[in-house]
């Protein structure tokens, strides 16, 4: 019983390596803003992308050129509002560079949630002059929500919202069920149990 415990918990780990592996990376350089254009397309990248847009760090100096992490594009919060990453199906988001569009001290709060049920929540303080990578493995979620839920600051010339804008460069997550959801998982588990104690009860008798 040991040996199969011991391959099911092998193959478990092959399985998270492999979605490291297999990752999706979004750069945003595909993409031509200008400096501010369109909306992201809502099905960019296999996912679909709520008030996101693309912008052209390169004629923005502030947290959108400290941003740039692959090329020019980075990806923000339209009015500085929420925004979500959705998708019909579960994946896993590995990561992504972040930064304060204006200034340090903005608090950006993550959740991430499957079916409306919420599985992880985060809170970032992104630099405004250093994009940092934030490493999230969140396995089996359908939707990531970003909210500026405080101010760093009015910039001088800009409108209040201005103030919550966060720029994030080459995101990267698994496409659907490359590894196995928490659900799924926790399932798994309670039957690998359940054959282990059955296994003892057989062997005690």
């Amino acid at each position: 019983m040991r040996r199969k415990v011991c391959a099911f918990l092998g193959a478990l780990v092959l399985a998270i390596a492999a979605s490291h592996a297999n990752a999706v990376v979004v750069t945003f350089d595909d993409q031509n803003p200008g400096i501010f254009g369109e909306p992201l397309p809502d099905d960019y990248q296999g996912l679909i992308w709520n008030n996101f847009g693309a912008a052209n760090a390169t004629g923005i100096p502030s947290g959108y050129w400290a941003g740039q992490v692959s090329g020019h594009v980075v990806a923000y919060n339209r009015s500085g509002a929420t925004a979500q990453i959705l998708s019909p199906l579960a994946f896993t988001l590995n990561g992504f560079y972040m930064t304060a569009a204006w200034m340090d001290g903005l608090v950006v709060s993550i959740i991430g949630s499957y079916q409306g049920q919420v599985l992880y929540s985060t809170q970032l303080m992104p630099s405004a002059t250093a994009s940092n990578y934030y490493l999230l493995d969140w396995v089996g979620v359908d939707k990531i929500r970003f909210e500026s839920i405080a101010d760093a600051g009015v910039h001088p010339g800009y409108t209040d919202g201005s103030g919550r804008h966060f720029a994030i460069d080459n995101l990267s997550y698994n496409e659907a069920l490359t590894v196995p959801e928490p659900f799924t998982l926790a399932l798994s588990l309670m039957a690998l149990g359940a054959a282990i104690a059955a296994r003892r009860r057989t062997t005690t008798a």
